[in-house]
């Protein structure tokens, strides 16, 4: 009777000391990274970001992880625009949403887990098979502020939300409605990289005219609507 109490005890410790192992190899290390403003934690490793003048690319083949940064404000070159598309349109076929630790994704049939957002023309794609591994980039995603240079060498600065609570669309972004007023469209302007700043009525624009974020008016939403909206609620 006692030897076989002694035999449950040291395979009770066995078992213990095997658990403790696996505990420990399977903790995961994280390290920080930057892409263009966008910072979050990816698994620890020599992994270096490929830049070029619109894209950073993260490729980190040993845990299958993928995190491109596409900022469609530092070009007009439509085929970079394109190659960004088809490749989040890959990655987004026959998809299901999914919300888990308050922040959303996507995962395709085949496992495959993804993320798309957009923040002021950051755009940001993550792919990857390990759900917690998204989950925890998703978590530790912050986001800082675009600080676009205008013609008179001020900084006008363009506010971020950084909630990971929906998934695929565009953050909203806010700017602040300038103190002074000017008669014409023309002398209210104050461009930067294909964009404009109304300082009359506040928000910026594309070279169509229509707003370049989502904000107070959605995005698109043309110069001549925004200017109606305001004065009826009294605020042009």
């Amino acid at each position: 009777m006692r030897n076989r109490s002694k035999i449950i005890i040291i395979i009770l410790i066995i078992i213990a000391i095997i658990a403790g192992i696996y505990s420990y190899t399977s903790y995961e290390n994280y390290q920080n990274i930057t892409m263009n403003g966008l910072k979050c934690e990816v698994p620890e490793g020599n992994v270096n970001i490929t830049n070029s003048t619109d894209y950073q690319i993260y490729d980190n083949t040993k845990d299958n992880l993928k995190i491109i940064v596409y900022d469609e404000n530092e070009t007009n070159d439509t085929n970079e625009t394109t190659s960004f598309d088809e490749v989040k349109k890959t990655a987004q076929t026959n998809i299901t949403s999914l919300t888990k630790s308050n922040v959303t994704y996507n995962k395709s049939q085949n496992g495959l887990c993804s993320y798309y957002g957009n923040y002021s023309g950051r755009n940001v794609l993550i792919t990857t098979p390990n759900e917690n591994t998204l989950i925890h980039i998703l978590q530790t995603l912050k986001v800082e502020p675009l600080e676009v240079k205008t013609s008179n060498d001020t900084n006008e600065t363009v506010k971020e939300d950084t909630t990971n609570s929906k998934s695929s669309s565009t953050q909203t972004t806010k700017s602040s409605k300038s103190s002074t007023k000017s008669s014409s469209v023309k002398s209210s302007k104050s461009s930067s990289g294909g964009l404009w700043y109304d300082n009359e009525y506040g928000g910026w624009y594309d070279s169509n005219g229509r707003t370049a974020f989502e904000g107070q008016f959605p995005k698109g939403t043309s110069r001549k609507e925004v200017i109606r909206t305001l004065k009826e609620i009294g605020e042009g």
